[in-house]
């Protein structure tokens, strides 16, 4: 259960960014909020907690890198070294 919540949340993270208002009628996240969801996607990386499908969530979300890297940069390693595989 949390895993998946944790997909919805990192999915709204990077769509929030990825497209514009008009399109998503999201008017932009927490800061914090998304701050907090990216470290606790670094500690299921790190503890080896993502499924499949997370994983190719992930490695498509990399293609725009700029997004996620805004948050992972420098103190996330984990995530910051699966966004660069």
């Amino acid at each position: 259960m949390k895993l998946e919540a944790l997909k919805r949340l990192i999915f709204l993270n990077w769509y929030v960014q990825a497209e514009h208002f008009c399109f998503t009628g999201i008017n932009g996240l927490d800061k914090k909020t998304m701050s907090t969801s990216f470290k606790i996607l670094n500690e299921y990386i790190a503890q080896g907690k993502l499924d499949k499908e997370f994983t190719w969530m992930l490695s498509y979300y990399s293609s725009w890198d700029w997004i996620i890297l805004e948050f992972s940069e420098p103190e996330l390693a984990e995530l910051t070294d699966l966004l660069n595989q």
